[in-house]
């Protein structure tokens, strides 16, 4: 998915503000945060919103985060790093937005 450098820069700037909380933003097509949560409830927390479509947080790409966000129609996801890939989601890292 391509994004635009608007977009890119709101999910940077969204990322940045999350460096070293450990929390994660959900966000709707619009960029708008539906929730905030501690990244070690983002899978669960994703089974309870409405229509999510990026997930901005702090901390590493999991394979848990990935099919959660999968089954709930994320398109993309932000994180501190990742390692392997991740078919059918766009991931990207602080270095990539950057």
């Amino acid at each position: 998915m391509k994004l635009k450098p608007k977009e890119k820069e709101l999910l940077l700037r969204t990322l940045e503000d999350l460096v070293g909380t450990r929390a994660a933003c959900i966000l709707d097509e619009s960029n708008e945060i539906l929730g905030r949560v501690p990244v070690s409830e983002l899978a669960g927390a994703l089974h309870t919103v409405e229509n999510p479509h990026a997930v901005v947080f702090d901390g590493a790409m999991t394979q848990d985060i990935a099919m959660a966000a999968r089954r709930k129609g994320v398109r993309v996801l932000v994180a501190m790093e990742r390692e392997g890939a991740f078919p059918g989601l766009t991931v990207l890292t602080k270095a990539e937005l950057a």
